[in-house]
């Protein structure tokens, strides 16, 4: 009896022993359980060198590549902070992702109680999608003050933490505050959530103030994470970085994989070709943010980099700081980011717009901020993604799974009003149209009518992104007719003659239909809002004088600013500034449901009929939803100030102009339509196909 006693201690304690030799884990379904201070702690994925590795299906350590993208808090009719997507709208969204091949969400900020029910409800039913979440920087209190260390900040982005750790373990009840989720969270995601993102893309300025004002915070030591060699910025990093991993450690025995937000501007490689100062500023580096053994989850790096912007992208060569061969200017920087970190690096977002609109420009491969058909868009991300691959990064998130409406960008912010953005769509501004998943707003008739002098039958309708017009006429030939248009919006601007034509009224804009290819909208030189925002780098005098048109060569194109001037630093080369002509309109179809349809086509003839489409900020509307349009730009004359909204005022209606082969000129009345809420429909793009297809063959 005594020598079987002693088997059974002796079997007991080999099996003991044989649980702590395991890689100092053991698998749980898809977590992995360690001991931290005793205690232990469970983790979905850990970083092991510079990779990621999650537990699989079986119950194995795997490396993973991420593949996932980025969800907004934008849809029609409503602004980010009203948090009203919902429940059955992300679970739609969850089962399309899925099919789509990826496997990874990430969201910015804490979401309504219904983003994280879904996501657990889903994957009960489901091959699970994976949650990074972000820690999100109150961004009014950083543009204020400029410094983290400020008490409204570093509070705000404290409570940010506790709450959204809170959440995704199912146990927060956050009470309601303007702009922010709240409410009761009660399903647990943790087990789903393998990585943490803290801060938000942080401008120079803020951590050169930060840096400045700060002088004493040189390092930190705290109960997981450690400093060597840090700035004050860093060191700010480091310790809410160590407060989120204590605050899920001793709250819930788990711990997730830290990661903080960066980017090109504020990345820590050097840059000696940057022609634009504030990207050319202090940034910050991870490398100098370092983990305890008891940090068991480990640390990536987390950049946001598309392919036209900064400018070193396309003036500076990247392949020249590298040991590789040259491949292209995305590849070559991403490769750099990779040799500098000793940690995973993460490419937090990537995208291709399809606005109509342009921002920026690439000038190797043309992956352009917007200005891309949806199956352009497709190819571009993919392309991207293989870049990612290609220079050894752990996982590429897409930006974003659906456009969002209320986002603006430098080149047209000035135009558009704040007021209204989220009701009506501003297909000249890129930053809206990021996603895979469109929203087509419904038309609504604004007038129909025939044109006797012409002979022409004319429909007028309007949606969240256009004025439409459609014009018939029997035996309607684009290569013989030739149509023009005439607008008067506003009565403060505007022409009387054209070409030895007397008009009705003081027109505005001019839209010439001269065939496929040459067909272009101009607008009076006084109404013209390039000129006024971009003329003294042009050397335009201003102000503009009033009613000085008599011909449509005197009319100006429509055109977007693309980039200021700049100075090449290497070669002390001044670069006039950059713009391009976006009044010119593109023929193909607008039917959304055809194959070969593009956003970026403007008219499109069929059965008799020429529809020709244009795009509301064209004809100077500063939010269409309420008829508010852009004022007169010299009655009194100010000189802009860049960022500042231009002053707008209300209209009821536009006067048409329109004549066909040069008959005399038909007038009539469009009355607007105002909207507080527009109906739409979602609509998966072509690029969403064109990713799904390669990724579900990976």
């Amino acid at each position: 009896m005594k020598r079987y006693i002693t088997i059974c201690i002796l079997v007991f304690g080999i099996l003991v022993c044989g649980g702590f030799i395991y890689l100092n884990y053991y698998v749980n379904r898809n977590f992995l359980v360690d001991k931290v201070n005793g205690d232990s702690v469970s983790t979905t994925a850990i970083v092991k060198g510079d990779k990621v590795y999650q537990v699989d299906g079986n119950k194995q350590l795997k490396e993973i590549f991420i593949k996932g993208v980025n969800i907004g808090l934008g849809k029609p009719n409503a602004f980010p902070g009203e948090v009203s997507i919902t429940k059955a709208e992300y679970t739609q969204w969850f089962e399309k992702i899925k099919e789509m091949g990826a496997d990874y969400v990430r969201v910015y900020t804490l979401q309504s109680p219904a983003f994280y029910d879904a996501l657990y409800e889903f994957n009960m039913v489901s091959e699970p999608l994976y949650l990074i979440q972000e820690a999100y920087m109150n961004e009014d209190y950083i543009n204020q003050y400029k410094d983290v260390y400020n008490e409204k900040i570093s509070s705000d982005f404290k409570t940010e933490i506790e709450n959204i750790i809170n959440a995704i373990h199912g146990n927060a009840d956050i009470k309601k505050v303007v702009g922010h989720a709240h409410g009761n969270y009660t399903s647990d995601v943790s087990k789903y959530t393998i990585m943490l993102l803290l801060g938000i893309e942080f401008d120079g300025e803020t951590i050169e103030t930060t840096n400045r004002n700060n002088t004493s915070q040189t390092s930190f030591n705290g109960d997981y994470l450690y400093t060597e060699n840090a700035t004050p910025f860093e060191v700010f990093l480091a310790k809410y970085g160590d407060y989120a991993i204590k605050y899920e450690t001793e709250n819930y025995q788990k711990q997730t994989i830290i990661g903080f937000v960066n980017w090109p501007t504020s990345d820590p490689l050097d840059h000696p070709n940057e022609p634009e100062d504030m990207n050319k500023m202090q940034g910050f580096d991870v490398e100098h943010i370092l983990h305890k053994n008891n940090f068991i989850s480990g640390m990536v790096a987390s950049y946001h980099v598309y392919p036209y912007y900064p400018d070193f992208l396309n003036f500076e060569d990247q392949s020249k700081f590298l040991t590789s061969a040259p491949t292209n200017p995305y590849q070559d920087y991403l490769k750099r980011l990779k040799q500098h970190h000793s940690i995973p690096v993460l490419i937090a977002e990537y995208g291709v717009p399809t606005s109509r609109g342009v921002t920026h420009i690439d000038s190797t491969r043309g992956f352009n901020q917007g200005g891309m058909s949806e199956q352009a868009q497709g190819n571009a991300i993919l392309a991207m993604t293989q870049d990612i691959k290609d220079a050894g990064m752990c996982g590429s998130i897409i930006f974003s799974w659906q456009d969002e409406w209320f986002k603006r960008t430098w080149n047209t912010m000035e135009l558009t009003s704040a007021s209204g953005r989220s009701v009506w769509h501003d297909v000249q501004t890129s930053e809206t149209s990021f996603g895979l998943l469109a929203f087509d707003s419904a038309e609504k008739m604004l007038k129909s009518s025939s044109l006797e002098n012409n002979n022409l039958t004319i429909k007028v309708k309007s949606d969240a992104e256009y004025l439409t017009i459609s014009l018939s006429k029997k035996n309607l030939n684009l290569n013989e007719d030739h149509f023009e248009l005439f607008f008067d919006t506003t009565d403060s601007s505007g022409f009387d003659h054209l070409d030895n034509r007397k008009l009705k009224s003081f027109m505005d804009f001019y839209l010439n239909i001269n065939g496929e290819n040459n067909s272009e909208l101009f607008v009076d030189p006084y109404y013209d809002n390039f000129n006024y925002l971009f003329g003294r780098q042009l050397n335009i005098n201003l102000p503009i004088k009033q009613n000085t048109v008599l011909t449509s060569a005197e009319l100006n194109p429509i055109r977007l600013r693309l980039r200021n001037r700049i100075r090449i630093p290497e070669t002390k080369k001044e670069i006039e500034p950059s713009y391009y002509t976006t009044g010119k309109l593109t023929y193909g179809t607008i039917d959304r449901t055809s194959k070969e349809y593009k956003p970026e086509n403007d008219f499109y003839v069929a059965d008799d009929t020429i529809t020709i489409r244009i795009a509301w900020e064209l004809l100077n509307f500063s939010n269409p939803s309420q008829g508010f349009i852009l004022d007169d730009f010299y009655n009194p004359y100010i000189e802009h100030i860049d960022g500042v909204e231009m002053k707008t005022k209300q209209i009821n209606k536009i006067t048409l102009g329109v004549t066909c082969n040069g008959k005399e000129i038909d007038y009539i009345d469009i009355p607007l339509n105002y909207w507080d809420q527009i109906d739409y429909q979602e609509r998966l793009k072509q690029s969403y196909t064109i990713v799904k297809d390669s990724w579900n063959n990976d």
